[in-house]
C-alpha cells in the first residue's frame, strides 16, 4: 500500500486531496511475518483479481477481520462475570468500542469486516475518489456521516 500525505488544495474548502509520498518510512506494514494476510493483499494487488469483483470484495473483507483481530489486542477490556449454562465465568469484555469509519463504495467491504468483530461499533462514512489515471486521491468533505460522540463510545 502506498502512504499518503495531505497536500494543499486550492480549488476548494469543501475538498482535501493527497498525493504519494515519496518517503515510505511512513508506509504500514500489514503483516511482516508470513500468514494467509499475506495472500489475500497479494489476491488484491492482482490486476486478474481485481476483475473478478466477487473474489476482490471477498478478499477485502477478510482483510478487514484479520486487521480488525490485530487492533483488538491493542483495546481495553474489562473483566466480568457472565452467566453460562454450566455456572458463573470470568472473561474480558471489550470496554469500548471504536467508532468504524470508511470511505463510500471502495471501502465497503474492508469496512464489513472490521464490522464481523466489532458488530457494536457506531459506523461513519465519507465520499471520496480517485483522479483517473494519477495516484492523486480527492477527498469530497461535502458528505460526510458520522455518530455523534457522547461519553459511551
Amino acid at each position: 500500500m502506498d502512504a499518503l500525505t495531505p497536500t494543499p488544495d486550492s480549488s476548494a474548502a469543501a475538498a482535501a486531496s493527497v498525493t504519494p509520498a515519496a518517503d515510505h518510512s511512513r508506509v504500514h506494514e500489514v503483516c511482516a511475518e508470513p500468514s494467509i494476510a499475506n495472500h489475500f493483499l497479494a489476491e488484491l494487488r492482482d490486476v486478474t483479481v481485481q476483475q473478478d469483483s466477487l473474489r476482490f470484495r471477498r478478499n477485502l473483507q477478510r482483510l478487514g477481520e484479520i486487521i480488525a483481530y490485530k487492533i483488538s489486542s491493542q483495546l481495553s477490556y474489562t473483566d466480568q462475570t457472565v452467566r453460562t449454562p454450566l455456572g458463573e465465568s470470568s472473561g474480558k469484555l471489550l470496554h469500548d468500542f471504536p467508532v468504524l469509519a470508511t470511505v463510500l463504495r471502495a471501502g465497503l467491504p474492508f469496512h464489513q469486516g472490521f464490522l464481523n468483530y466489532f458488530d457494536q461499533s457506531p459506523s461513519a462514512f465519507a465520499a471520496a475518489y480517485r483522479i483517473e489515471g494519477t495516484a492523486q486521491v480527492q477527498v469530497q468533505v461535502d458528505y460526510l456521516s458520522a455518530p455523534a460522540w457522547t461519553s459511551g463510545y
